[in-house]
C-alpha cells in the first residue's frame, strides 16, 4: 500500500447549501471571487510581517481581487471593473458573509519595513496626496488608505466538519450529515447555517398570510405532512425571478384550485405563477384627453 499523497496548498469546505443559496443565482464571478475569499482566509490565527490575523480573515487590495476575478472567454481577456468588485463586495457584506474593513498607513507602518506583507506602499506619485485624509482607493498607494481586510462570517462554523455531521444514532459518522431519504420525504432535519433565512425571503411580501397558506399546502403534497426549510428557501428564492403581484397571484390561483390535494408541488407551483399575468391598473383621469393620453403610454 503506497503513502498518500498530500496535496499542496491545502483546502477549505464549502457547503453543498451554496447549490441553493443566493450566490448560486448570481452571475458566475460572485463565486468565482467568493471561493477566492475562502481560499484566501486564514485558516487559523496568526502573525505576519507585524500583522496580526485570526481565523477567516485576511488583507488584501482591490487590484488583487480584480487580478482573482479575471478570466477568458473566446481567447479574450476579461478583467472586472473596480465598480463590479465594490458592487460585489457590498453584495456579500449585505449577504452577511463577510465584512469589509479598510486599512490605514497608521496601522502598518512597521511591515512596510519587512518583505512578504502583501501590503507594501509606495510613494505617491503626487506628494501632496499623502497627507490627504482620504479613503481612496488602494491601488492609489495613498497613506490614508492602502488595503482592505475581508473577514469571512462564520468561517469557523463552515470549516468545521463537525458542523455538517447528523444527529442520528448507531450510524458511522462518515455517514452522518447526509439523509437524502428522509429530505425527499420532507421530514425536518437539523441544517447548517446559511448566508440567508427564509424570515428575510418572505419579508418581500406584504401578505404574510398567504405566505403561511401556500407553506401548509406544501406541506400537504408530503405524506408526513412536513418539508425540509431547505426546500421552502430554494422555493422563494426561484419565486424572486418575478414581481410580487404576479407571485402573489400565482399563490392564490394555487390555493383556490387546491392543486396540493391533487398532489401537484412547488415545481406546479412555480409554473402557475410563471404564466399568471398581471393587468395593468386603469389610470385615473385626470381630467384632460392629452394628459390621459400621455400618461398612457408612459406605463
Amino acid at each position: 500500500m503506497t503513502k498518500q499523497e498530500t496535496i499542496p496548498g491545502g483546502g477549505f469546505t464549502v457547503a453543498r447549501k451554496i447549490f441553493s443559496s443566493d450566490i448560486w443565482l448570481k452571475p458566475p464571478i460572485y463565486l468565482k471571487v467568493w471561493l477566492w475569499i475562502l481560499g484566501r482566509a486564514s485558516y487559523a490565527d496568526h502573525e505576519k510581517a507585524g500583522q496580526k490575523f485570526k481565523r477567516g480573515e485576511f488583507v488584501t487590495t482591490y487590484d488583487e481581487i480584480i487580478k482573482a476575478g479575471a478570466y477568458y472567454h473566446n481567447r479574450k481577456h476579461i478583467v472586472p471593473t473596480l465598480k463590479q468588485i465594490r458592487i460585489m463586495l457590498s453584495w456579500f457584506q449585505s449577504q452577511g458573509m463577510i465584512m469589509v474593513e479598510p486599512i490605514r498607513a497608521s496601522e502598518i507602518d512597521q511591515a512596510q519595513t519587512q518583505t512578504g506583507s502583501g501590503i507594501q506602499s509606495e510613494p505617491p506619485a503626487n506628494p501632496h496626496q499623502a497627507e490627504r485624509p482620504t479613503r481612496a482607493d488602494p491601488r492609489a498607494r495613498t497613506r490614508a488608505y492602502i488595503g482592505i481586510r475581508i473577514i469571512v462570517v462564520n468561517y469557523g462554523t463552515y470549516q468545521s466538519l463537525a458542523s455538517y455531521k447528523g444527529r442520528d444514532k448507531g450510524r458511522p459518522s462518515v455517514q452522518q450529515g447526509h439523509n437524502n431519504k428522509k429530505e425527499e420525504k420532507g421530514l425536518k432535519e437539523k441544517e447548517p447555517l446559511s448566508f440567508f433565512s427564509l424570515s428575510s425571503l418572505r419579508e418581500r411580501y406584504p401578505d404574510q398570510n398567504l405566505i403561511e397558506k401556500v407553506f401548509d399546502a406544501i406541506r400537504s403534497t408530503r405524506k408526513s405532512n412536513r418539508v425540509a426549510k431547505s426546500v421552502l428557501i430554494a422555493f422563494l428564492q426561484k419565486c424572486e425571478r418575478y414581481p410580487v403581484q404576479q407571485v402573489e397571484a400565482g399563490f392564490r390561483s394555487y390555493l383556490e384550485k387546491d392543486y396540493a390535494d391533487q398532489g401537484k408541488k412547488e415545481e406546479y407551483l412555480l409554473g402557475i405563477i410563471r404564466g399568471t399575468k398581471i393587468r395593468k391598473q386603469r389610470q385615473e383621469s385626470t381630467g384632460s384627453a392629452l394628459l390621459d393620453a400621455y400618461y398612457a403610454g408612459k406605463h
